[in-house]
C-alpha cells in the first residue's frame, strides 16, 4: 500500500487545523471587527445601564475621541461564548451604510454585535466614563450653592463654559467662582471687629480661599462680604450638584460654619 498519499492528506489536514486555530486566535484591531473605517461612522449613542442616562453625538471629532478610547488594544474571540459579557455602558454605531454595531462592556471583556472578545489592554471605565460625563453637560454651566447659619447666609456661585476638548474626551473649562456672605443682624454688631476671616472648600478638600481683615480703624462697612474665589481656565474640575462646599466665618474667634448644597 502506498502511504505517500495518506502522509500529504495527513499533512494537508494538520495545516487547515493550525490555520483554523491561529485564525480563532488571531489578534485583531477595532476597525476590523466594526467592519467598517472610523470614517464611516456617523452616530454615537451611549447609555449608562445603571441609571438609565443616555448621550449621543453625530460630531465627527467626538466620534473619533470615541474610537481612539478603543483603538490599539487588541481583540481576540473569547473562546467560552456563553459566558455573558458584564458591563456598565453599551453603545450603539450607526454607520453610513445604516448599519447599527451593538457594542457592551469595558475593562479586558466587550461583546460587539453578540460576539464575546477578550481585550488585550484593558478599556480603563473612567475614562469612558468621562468621554460620556463630557456630552452631559452644556457648553454653557451655571450652578448655585446656598446655606445658612445662625448669623450668616452663604450663596456659592459658579459660571462656566467649555473652551476645548482634550484628545481622551474631557471638557476643559473656563470658570468665575464667587462667595457672597451676609451679616443677618444690625451692621452696628461689627463695627468693633479687629479681624475677620472667611473661607470656602469643597468638602473631599480643594483649594481654600481665604480673606482676612486687622485694621480696627477702618471699620467694616457692609454686612455683605463678596470673595471672587478666583477663575480657572482649561481646568477639567467644575463644581457639580452633587458637591458640598464648606464655608467657615471667624469673627474675632467667634467661628460658625456653613454647608453650603445646591438648590437647583
Amino acid at each position: 500500500m502506498n502511504k505517500k498519499p495518506v502522509i500529504v492528506l495527513s499533512i494537508f489536514m494538520m495545516l487547515f487545523i493550525f490555520a483554523i486555530l491561529f485564525y480563532l486566535n488571531q489578534e485583531k484591531e477595532f476597525d476590523d471587527l466594526l467592519g467598517t473605517k472610523e470614517a464611516n461612522v456617523t452616530e454615537i449613542y451611549m447609555k449608562d445601564g445603571s441609571n438609565g442616562t443616555s448621550v449621543e453625538t453625530a460630531d465627527k471629532e467626538r466620534i473619533k475621541q470615541f474610537i481612539n478610547l478603543w483603538n490599539a488594544r487588541y481583540y481576540k474571540k473569547s473562546h467560552n461564548q456563553d459566558d455573558k459579557t458584564k458591563y456598565h455602558y453599551y453603545y450603539d454605531l450607526h454607520t453610513e451604510d445604516n448599519r447599527i454595531i451593538r457594542i457592551a462592556g469595558d475593562g479586558s471583556r466587550v461583546e460587539i454585535n453578540n460576539i464575546h472578545y477578550d481585550v488585550g489592554i484593558p478599556i480603563a471605565l473612567d475614562l469612558l466614563t468621562n468621554w460620556f460625563e463630557s456630552l452631559s453637560v452644556n457648553d454653557a454651566y451655571s450652578i448655585t450653592f446656598k446655606g445658612e447659619s445662625k448669623d450668616w447666609i452663604a450663596e456659592y456661585k459658579v459660571d462656566a463654559k467649555v473652551t476645548a476638548i482634550d484628545k481622551n474626551g474631557l471638557n476643559l473649562y473656563a470658570a468665575d467662582k464667587s462667595l457672597i456672605v451676609i451679616y443677618k443682624n444690625e451692621l452696628a454688631d461689627l463695627s468693633e471687629v479687629k479681624k475677620w476671616e472667611i473661607s470656602c472648600k469643597y468638602i473631599g478638600g480643594g483649594v481654600t480661599r481665604s480673606e482676612s481683615r486687622t485694621d480696627k480703624d477702618d471699620p467694616i462697612k457692609s454686612n455683605i462680604f463678596v470673595i471672587n474665589c478666583g477663575d480657572s481656565t482649561d481646568s477639567y474640575r467644575i463644581d457639580k450638584k452633587e458637591d458640598v462646599i464648606n464655608v467657615s466665618i471667624n469673627i474675632d474667634g467667634d467661628i460658625q460654619k456653613l454647608e453650603l448644597k445646591c438648590k437647583q
